[in-house]
């Protein structure tokens, strides 16, 4: 949970928002702290490593899915929750910007900024755009990594290594 999205939530105008943190790492310890700090126990609920059985359900009851990263590949979770079709507020950086475009299947924000915030507000507010939002994302799932067309990004990609 970055600095951003902790302050997003101490905001006067996203009172009712709950944030749901998936998985565990390193900085659980720190962000239940600063949590505690902050006055937002009941409003950030920690739910460990889920099994990955669990997550269509959880993502299925969210409204906005947040991933505020400085560095990613192609993240999965985010793939999950377009899947879900999610409206996804997440970081304007490399690998993410190969799968998201900008006002089009989600919002892409930079993470170190206020961005975030003004990102939340938007999905929450303007549920119509959420919406055109999260069935963009869905469609790009369904048309851009249906499982034939990753088999075969896979073969041209192992031809191309193999002729080199």
């Amino acid at each position: 949970m970055s600095n951003t999205v902790s302050r997003s939530l101490t905001e006067d105008y996203l009172p009712e928002t709950k944030l749901y943190l998936a998985g565990d790492g390193p900085l659980r310890g720190a962000l239940e702290k600063q949590v505690q700090a902050l006055g937002l126990k009941g409003r950030v609920i920690f739910l460990g490593k889920l099994p990955n059985e669990q997550l269509p359900a959880l993502l299925n009851k969210c409204e906005v899915f947040v991933l505020p990263s400085l560095y990613e590949g192609n993240p999965k979770a985010l793939l999950e929750a377009m899947a879900c079709g999610l409206p996804c507020l997440t970081s304007d950086i490399e690998g993410i910007k190969e799968t998201v475009s900008q006002n089009r299947n989600g919002l892409l924000v930079n993470p170190l900024k206020k961005d975030i915030t003004k990102g939340l507000t938007l999905l929450l507010r303007d549920k119509f755009f959420a919406e055109q939002l999260g069935l963009q994302a869905r469609e790009t799932i369904e048309k851009g990594f249906a499982l034939e067309q990753a088999l075969e990004k896979e073969v041209v990609l192992l031809k191309d290594l193999i002729a080199n």
